[in-house]
């Protein structure tokens, strides 16, 4: 990441096909007159070619890993990056100026809307935290920058502990250990509407845990809610059903044998579609060299495996600060985004994989590769041009159906500096976040140019650094509207020359397809502080979106939705039975009385640090009081139809039984004589018995 100010360096480079780009190793950097011309049309029409310098005329050379000369006629050293992370070692030179020649990115095919952000959001986000801020039972470590000791990392959690139908916060940081330090409960109480603290609720929890509490969720379908930490040692901490847990699942590198570091990259997903949820971890640690993820696999309910080989172990590792599994772009891929640095930027990782294929046991393989297109704006400002998205330090992600197409779009948050990229098309240099719109095959389309949203400016040069991101349509018009939290990375909290000062959080509302309007003054997610994770969640299952922020060296801030919006809607949670347990990766889409109809909303669709978010989808019904029908395309295959679902309330649709597979994991043996039992109840689309 280009933390500087400087201008990224210019280099020699040729075209390739869309996963790979060839690279001219070559070091010093570009005169003033050595800027990019334009030739042709304006980016959003035609076909623009990128007249780049010869790097050998006035500019010393350098081959990876020798010497540099003075030479002028010396030839570099042409290295393809092949979009999964790895340098292939062929080497190319030549004589003559190389021109890029990249196609411009399309305009959409299916036009755009224009619909107006609303001017006021009355009471907007109400702050909660008030009661642990003033009286706090839970000790934030601040860190203490002199002794290179950070502060620790919170969060807060979402979790219905009592089963009142109302949700409780649990509140948590990484500093170590109880009984001096843990995670804490605050229930919300119905009749003066303020968060109190819980003894009793806290004492429900593991009484000597020391994993950061990230996530609440029943992973193994048993009806009682799991516990998912930031701590690889105690990972999973599953509840026995009589009030107290298991012992903790760990997770070890294989290679060292100490615990892996997922860094706060933490997220859940059926990632074998055997009907039982995963844990997807990052490798958070770069002297491990693990790779970049692994997972723990629940093969049958309530037992994990550690899995590293199905997501190329030894590839190109990284440091990723956020994960998650989704379908993206082209319908039926699922593809893994790994938001993070690379460890090694001569040899990149991509940040994504792809289902590629089967082992020898029927679990899916997943590979690197980089669904982003040659003509990326990120591209252009890595440290190695037209190299993948680690090479701009990616901080958090989150999918949506942005162009109401029913293909899933992807936001990505980075820090880049304000730069002549933008300048020379006739925009505002602020820095932007990544915005890429899914079609029907590979790759996405950059559409950073038309949404234009970025973190704002800090103190002096530098502008806030984004972390947790999430699509969420808050004035329920049928577009989803996008919330950012900003806070320091190291370099800030350690580097006084790079210190933004209080950051904070931004809403910014969705006008049309890709088009966006800041927010941020009305929304009162405004508070100055170090943030880092975005958790979503319906806190009085009032149907609508409530929030909680967790920072670095902050305490959390739980903010209660009281937005009047002129639109309304619900909130759904999922029970899956030959699905997941909490219908993870299923696809909804409501018919609404909305401006913006079309959309489908997706069961899991945020990649945040340090924070699971809880499974819940807030579809729009518009000026209606009840949704038409509700469609929900279940992981399982199956398509459901529910009616009449009301707005401004939680609803729980629980998935028909279907099939009954023995045995559980849905795995026997390739010896002949194993059998499989399969038990199927025919049933029609509203889950009625099929006469």
């Amino acid at each position: 990441m280009r933390r500087d100010g400087t201008s990224p360096k210019l280099w020699r480079v040729i075209f390739a096909p869309f996963w790979a780009c060839f690279i001219a190793a070559c070091a010093g950097p570009a005169p003033e007159s050595a800027l990019p011309s334009i030739e042709g049309e304006p980016l959003n029409s035609g076909k623009t070619v990128l007249t780049l310098p010869d790097p050998t005329e006035n500019t010393p050379t350098e081959e990876l890993g020798s010497e540099a000369t003075d030479e002028p006629d010396a030839a570099p050293l042409i290295v393809l990056w092949d979009g999964g992370g790895g340098n292939t070692g062929q080497e190319t030179t030549y004589d003559e100026e190389l021109d890029v020649t990249i196609e411009a990115s399309p305009p959409l095919e299916s036009g755009n809307i224009h619909l107006p952000a609303p001017s006021s959001l009355g009471p907007g986000f109400v702050d909660m935290s008030h009661p642990w801020l003033t009286n706090p039972v839970m000790e934030i470590d601040t860190g203490q920058a002199a002794h290179d000791v950070l502060p620790e990392r919170t969060s807060g959690t979402f979790a219905d502990m009592n089963e009142d139908g109302m949700q409780e916060i649990i509140l948590d940081g990484t500093a170590c250990c109880p009984p001096l330090k843990g995670p804490v409960v605050y229930t919300l109480s119905k009749s003066t509407g303020m968060m109190t603290y819980s003894e009793m609720l806290t004492h429900m929890l593991p009484p000597k845990m020391i994993g950061h509490l990230v996530g609440w969720i029943d992973l193994n379908g048993d009806g009682h809610k799991d516990i998912i930490t930031g701590n690889a040692k105690e990972l999973i901490h599953l509840a026995d059903g009589q009030g107290h847990w298991q012992e903790p699942f760990q997770m070890l590198s294989p290679t060292t044998g100490e615990e892996i570091r997922p860094n706060g990259a933490v997220n859940v997903a059926d990632i074998d579609n055997n009907g039982l949820l995963d844990v997807l971890i990052g490798y958070g640690n770069c002297t491990q060299e693990n790779g970049l993820v692994a997972a723990a696999l629940q093969i049958t309910p309530g037992h994990f495996r550690q899995v590293e080989n199905l997501f190329e172990y030894n590839g190109p590792h990284g440091d990723p600060y956020a994960v998650m599994l989704t379908p993206l772009g082209p319908p039926g891929e699922r593809v893994i985004s790994a938001m993070g640095r690379s460890c090694d930027n001569t040899n990149p990782h991509s940040g994504f994989f792809r289902h590629a294929s089967y082992d020898h046991e029927g679990y899916p393989v997943f590979e690197q590769f980089d669904p982003t297109p040659m003509n990326s704006n990120y591209k252009e400002q890595a440290i190695m041009p037209y190299g993948p998205l680690s090479l701009v330090n990616p901080m958090g992600g989150t999918v949506g159906d942005m162009t109401l197409d029913g293909i899933f779009d992807l936001v990505v948050t980075y820090s880049t500096k304000p730069t002549i990229f933008w300048t020379i098309r006739g925009l505002d240099p602020a820095p932007r976040f990544g915005f890429f719109q899914g079609l029907l095959e590979w790759p996405m389309v950059d559409r950073e140019n038309l949404a234009g949203v970025g973190p704002p400016f800090g103190i002096d040069v530098n502008n806030m650094i984004p972390w947790g991101v999430a699509l969420l349509d808050i004035n329920r018009d049928g577009l989803a509207d996008l919330i950012t939290v900003h806070g320091p990375d190291t370099t800030g909290i350690t580097d006084p020359s790079y210190w933004v000062g209080p950051q904070h959080s931004t809403l910014s509302f969705a006008t049309g397809l890709f088009a966006f309007e800041d927010a941020t003054a009305m929304s009162g997610l405004d508070t100055p502080g170090h943030w880092r994770a975005i958790t979503a969640g319906d806190l009085e299952g009032d149907g609508d979106v409530d929030l909680i922020f967790g920072g670095l060296g902050e305490a959390p801030r739980a903010y209660r939705n009281e937005c009047d919006v002129s639109g309304s809607g619900f909130s759904l949670r999922l029970k899956g039975s030959f699905s997941n347990p909490v219908g993870h990766g299923a696809l909804i889409h409501v018919e609404g009385d909305v401006p913006a109809p079309g959309r489908k909303h997706l069961m899991g669709h945020i990649g945040s640090p340090n924070s699971v978010s809880d499974m819940l989808v807030f579809p729009a019904t518009g000026a209606a009081e009840v949704a038409g029908t509700t469609t929900i395309e279940w992981p399982s295959g199956h398509v459901q139809k529910v009616e009449g679902l009301q707005a401004g309330s939680v609803h729980v649709v629980e998935e028909p039984e279907l099939v009954v597979i023995e045995p559980a994991n849905r795995r026997v043996p390739a010896d002949g004589i194993s059998t499989v039992t399969l038990v199927v109840t025919p049933r029609v689309p509203h889950g009625e018995l099929m006469p």
